[in-house]
């Protein structure tokens, strides 16, 4: 799964630390690895650039994620409570 986020590595990672806590990941080999109760998810951050949108500069950083002995319903556990440590803003 792919996705593109407006933030920045550090950014992804202050968020990241919301959703584990501190010792609920280790960076491995490029990528980010947390731990599950049953299996594990390796986060692949790719190069950041920017995306312009008029005058505006947003942060654009690509993740992959990789479930490795998840099964589906964990999986969608795991998006749904990532998907509420990454929320920013709105109205």
């Amino acid at each position: 799964m792919q996705r593109e986020f407006g933030l920045t590595r550090a950014e992804f990672l202050r968020s990241l630390r919301h959703l584990t806590g501190a010792e609920g990941w280790r960076e491995q080999g490029g990528g980010i690895l947390v731990s599950l109760p049953v299996g594990q998810v390796e986060i692949r951050l790719g190069e950041e650039g920017w995306r312009r949108i008029g005058a505006l500069r947003v942060p654009l950083l690509p993740v992959e994620f990789l479930f490795s002995g998840v099964d589906d319903q964990r999986r969608a556990e795991f998006l749904w409570r990532f998907e509420r440590a990454f929320q920013r803003g709105g109205g």
